[in-house]
């Protein structure tokens, strides 16, 4: 006998209020997976990360068919790291240049990253310092929704950017 299950294309991984879930559906079998390594206990239909990675939920069918969906999941936080004494973002949003400016308490290095929404790093560089400001030129992207990550020692932040 053959099975055919086809999934829907509007069954996809969430991630709302700190959970990561499958958008629809109940499946007789779950487990989640972070940059491809199983996680030990991850067997329900849903999960709260804890670290930054590419999480995945394989689902079983009662047929037993499997389906792998996926998404990428950056934890930071709103709350500024001890280590940062002044943090400004602007304008934002913005149509051309956003003004990043860092002070630390201390000198230490600093990376800086821009996602867009599917992901994908479209900026990123590093520095050594105490205080940077820098401008990042949003004029070659399309108007969207972005992610700015700063990377610090000791902590991490990030803002949502919003280009016209």
């Amino acid at each position: 006998m053959i099975v055919e299950e086809v999934l829907s294309d509007s069954v996809e991984l969430v991630f709302v209020n700190d959970t990561l879930r499958v958008s629809q559906g109940t499946w007789p079998a779950y487990q989640w997976f972070r940059d491809g390594v199983e996680i030990s206990g991850g067997s329900g239909p849903e999960y709260v990360p804890t670290q930054s990675g590419f999480y995945e939920c394989q689902l079983t069918t009662s047929a037993g068919c499997t389906y792998l969906l996926g998404l990428q999941v950056e934890i930071v936080g709103t709350v500024l790291p001890a280590s940062v004494a002044a943090f400004s973002l602007a304008p934002n949003p913005t149509s051309d240049f956003l003004l990043l400016r860092l002070e630390l308490r201390r000198s230490e290095r600093i990376t800086i990253s821009l996602t867009d929404v599917q992901q994908r790093n479209v900026f990123s560089q590093s520095y050594q310092g105490q205080r940077l400001e820098r401008q990042i030129d949003l004029r070659f992207l399309p108007a969207g929704s972005y992610y700015l990550t700063v990377q610090l020692e000791n902590g991490v932040l990030g803002r949502r950017v919003v280009k016209n």
